[in-house]
């Protein structure tokens, strides 16, 4: 009795290759039953490839020059293809939304307005809903989580900054040392003019 007769391949495409010929078996112990199909490829080169490699979807190109396979996301070199899944797994982003939305902010963060400098600005999103927002620097990313991304919040910092209550209660603008404060003398410098001495005050 005989068996089932093979499926014929010869005219199909899969991928960027269409099977132009039957080209026998695969040679050696463990694909020696393996039928093997001479493919033509879209850029003129030709590849022998087995049934399996075909139907599965394995082998789409003959794999050389501009054919090179690129991966699930069209794009070669290992590095750029695990930034392109990460981009896909965390924020639902396709290959070049990154770049996309860089060119929208003309290469800056949307808050600073200044471009990044050893390294990628960061994708923000709502925490809440996952909505893509833009992209920041990191510490602008994260000074919006401080704030628990509410905009009435950052109005009110905002106006806390152009309008400082302790100059009201005082009565006067107080000037204290510059940057992080120090009890190292040599470290002490006063605002706003950056002298060694504090500003003169009533009752001091």
């Amino acid at each position: 009795m005989k068996g089932p007769v093979p499926e014929n391949l010869v005219g199909k495409v899969f991928g960027k290759l269409t099977v132009v010929g039957f080209a026998g078996y695969g040679k050696g112990n463990s694909n020696k039953k393996d039928r093997m199909w001479l493919c033509k490829c879209e850029c003129g080169n030709e590849k022998t490839v087995r049934t399996q490699s075909l139907k599965q979807g394995k082998t789409k190109t003959c794999g050389l020059g501009n054919c090179h396979p690129r991966g699930k996301y069209g794009i070669t070199g290992k590095k750029d293809r695990e930034r392109a899944s990460n981009l896909a797994i965390l924020y639902n982003l396709n290959p070049g939304e990154y770049e996309k939305m860089l060119a929208f902010q003309k290469g800056v963060c949307a808050i600073s307005g200044k471009p990044p400098k050893n390294t990628r600005l960061a994708i923000d999103h709502d925490h809440t809903t996952g909505k893509i927002r833009g992209l920041l620097y990191w510490h602008m990313n994260k000074s919006l989580s401080a704030f628990n991304d509410d905009p009435k919040l950052l109005r009110a910092a905002a106006d806390y900054l152009e309008n400082p209550p302790a100059t009201f209660a005082l009565g006067e603008e107080v000037y204290g040392m510059l940057g992080r404060v120090s009890k190292k003398k040599k470290n002490r410098k006063y605002g706003p003019s950056g002298s060694k001495e504090r500003q003169p005050r009533k009752g001091q």
